[in-house]
């Protein structure tokens, strides 16, 4: 598993790949997979990737999931019930994914082809809502790349996160390449 400098690495790396603009919304998505141990890291310095990205000559765009999750369940009108009963929580699931989806597409609106759209927070869906479908939902909205920080594991071809018994197969591009496995 690769540490948050052969992280970084890689992706700087992968930045310097010329952009196809004949791919499918699959395609121009990035899996950042790590270790679930660095998603503090990664999310606390989150400005590295940002940096990297414009220094390459992209834009620039962050949503962190954590928030948006964090802030929809403190504003619901259910928050106390919900408190008491965690596990309620799921019965609320279409309306949270709802919230999520809305909130990203409102930022894929304001980003161009040469931009980069980048998830910050995936684990907090865990248990809430499935990270693959929220990528099939959200990355046409995305004009230019899509990046979701992915605390996990890729192995031939399957993402699972947080190490969890699930996986499933996207076609989206991981980084860093399977030989940080």
């Amino acid at each position: 598993m690769a540490s948050f400098d052969q992280l970084i690495d890689a992706y700087r790396r992968h930045l310097q790949l010329p952009w196809a603009t004949n791919l499918s919304d699959a395609e121009r998505t990035w899996v950042l997979w790590y270790d679930p141990s660095l998603e503090r890291r990664v999310a606390g310095y989150s400005i590295e990737f940002e940096q990297a990205a414009r220094k390459a000559g992209y834009g620039w765009k962050q949503v962190d999931l954590a928030a948006i999750i964090a802030n929809w369940l403190a504003n619901n009108r259910h928050a106390e019930r919900l408190m008491r009963r965690p596990n309620e929580v799921i019965t609320l699931k279409s309306e949270l994914m709802a919230t999520v989806t809305q909130a990203i597409e409102s930022e894929a609106a304001e980003i161009g082809n040469r931009d980069i759209l980048a998830l910050i927070g995936a684990g907090s869906l865990f248990g809430f809502a499935s990270v693959a479908s929220l990528m099939e939902a959200v990355a046409p909205k995305v004009k230019g790349r899509l990046l979701v920080a992915f605390p996990g594991r890729y192995e031939t071809g399957r993402y699972r996160l947080l190490d969890a018994r699930d996986s499933w197969n996207y076609h989206a591009t991981p980084i860093p390449s399977t030989s940080y496995q």
